[in-house]
């Protein structure tokens, strides 16, 4: 193999991937996982990207009886042409492997790919969000939680990985710095560039085309900095959390590093690969938003009854929806709208969607983030139905620090029980049901 190319999920690898295939000359392979056994909707895609490039493979897709393994079908169908080309190689985001695939295909050139760590955040939910990559039941399920392991994991272990001779290749160079492009060039051994999409056409889904018809197929820089524009809420609050809890990520790799002191690392990885897929999972040591959101929502749709339309307030993600008993209908509302299931509204200062059948409204790890907690109260409770709330109150968050969550609002457990009657509730409550945060059911 040639080249392979490496990046944190949202990081522009697949922009590199791209720009790094030119039609009889060189091609590199969007995420072939290539030693992951025969990942058949994998094998079928990557059939597909030969055939567009013009590998002279069969017209039908390979199947395991001829060829045992995946890494076996590139050997024995591909490897001829792959290494009569100039430049070949795979692109991942997927770090459980990293080593393996290295050594056992030994690439002459390493790219590695980066991006601001905050615009990470914000496109990876953008990515759970559009191509909806929640599954009721089983193991998996892509939540916030899920993105803050994820990041934590593969932060660790492309930290590891920058230790070998590589090309550093920032998507914020890359989107606005011909030079950067011109080294990449150089770097593979290319005198240009590629200049069409087969990857991201070939293994389109929603998201990729939603991709491409933003940018279209030229170098977009539209979503530099996209961090600075993102409206206040829990999404920006999230990708702040996460760019403060790995300040290592940016000081590695020259983005501003936020005020929290570098932490010494072990060379170990503190977070398995399989902890971070496995949707029970409580999450890392220590207090993290993001589990305690999981935490809401679970206990959340254990209180939800069948045949229940949910208007779900402050989502950021719809995955509430997943979790709801049988017969049950859900619409998130966030501060943009996320098609088809979560409408656009202004929530933290009450503004909600029109849902008249809504029968029930849930604030879940959202709360916080209001800075005018009784406006937003009473503009919920004119609507005359019942909410499901979680909040962590400051008696039982002694010893967090709660801005550094981007928390605007700090009420005691008094404080809240006279809010909620001020505002005209009745209440029930549920203190402190995982250690730190409460679930109220309000009715008007």
């Amino acid at each position: 193999m040639d080249t392979v190319v490496y990046g944190v999920m949202r990081s522009g690898t697949t922009l590199v991937c791209d720009l790094l295939t030119v039609p009889e000359r060189s091609l590199i392979f969007n995420e072939p996982m290539i030693l992951e056994g025969w990942p058949d909707a994998k094998v079928k895609e990557m059939h597909a990207v030969a055939k567009a490039f013009g590998l002279g493979v069969e017209d039908q897709p390979p199947t395991r009886e001829t060829y045992g393994s995946f890494a076996g079908y590139f050997e024995q169908a591909m490897g001829a042409e792959l290494a009569a080309l100039d430049n070949w190689g795979v692109k991942e985001v997927h770090f459980n492997y990293w080593r393996a695939l290295l050594d056992q295909y030994q690439p002459d050139r390493l790219v590695i790919c980066v991006r601001d760590l905050r615009d990470i955040a914000l496109s990876a939910l953008d990515l759970v969000r559009g191509s909806l990559l929640a599954f009721p039941g089983g193991q998996r399920l892509r939540d916030e939680a899920w993105l803050v392991a994820r990041l934590r994991h593969d932060v660790r272990e492309i930290l590891a990985l920058r230790q070998r001779p590589h090309f550093l290749a920032s998507y914020e160079d890359l989107t606005q710095r011909l030079e950067t492009q011109d080294d990449l060039a150089a770097y593979v051994g290319l005198t240009a560039l590629g200049s069409g999409t087969v990857n991201r056409k070939t293994a389109a889904g929603a998201s990729r085309q939603r991709e491409l018809d933003k940018h279209g197929a030229a170098i977009s820089s539209r979503s530099v900095g996209r961090h600075g524009t993102e409206d206040a809420g829990p999404a920006l609050a999230l990708a702040n959390y996460i760019w403060q809890a790995l300040p290592e990520y940016s000081q590695a790799f020259g983005y501003p590093i936020p005020e929290a002191s570098k932490q010494e690392m072990s060379d170990e990885t503190p977070i398995p690969w399989q902890a971070v897929q496995d949707w029970r999972w409580p999450g890392p040591d220590g207090f993290d938003p993001a589990f305690a959101r999981r935490r809401a929502r679970s206990v959340a749709a254990r209180n939800i009854g069948e045949g229940t339309f949910v208007l779900g307030v402050g989502c950021t993600l719809p995955v509430l929806k997943f979790m709801l008993p049988p017969g049950c209908s859900y619409l998130g509302v966030d501060t943009v709208a996320r098609p088809p299931m979560v409408a656009a509204a202004i929530w933290m200062v009450g503004d909600l969607p029109d849902a008249p059948d809504a029968d029930l409204i849930t604030v879940l790890g959202s709360l916080e983030h209001v800075a005018d907690v009784p406006r937003f109260l009473n503009a919920v409770k004119d609507r005359n139905t019942p909410m499901l709330l979680t909040y962590h109150a400051s008696n039982d968050t002694q010893g967090l620090d709660r801005m550094r969550f981007g928390w605007q609002n700090h009420f005691s457990r008094d404080d809240l029980e006279g809010l909620f009657s001020e505002v005209g509730f009745q209440v029930n409550s549920l203190w402190a049901f995982d250690g730190h945060q409460s679930l109220f059911r309000l009715r008007p």
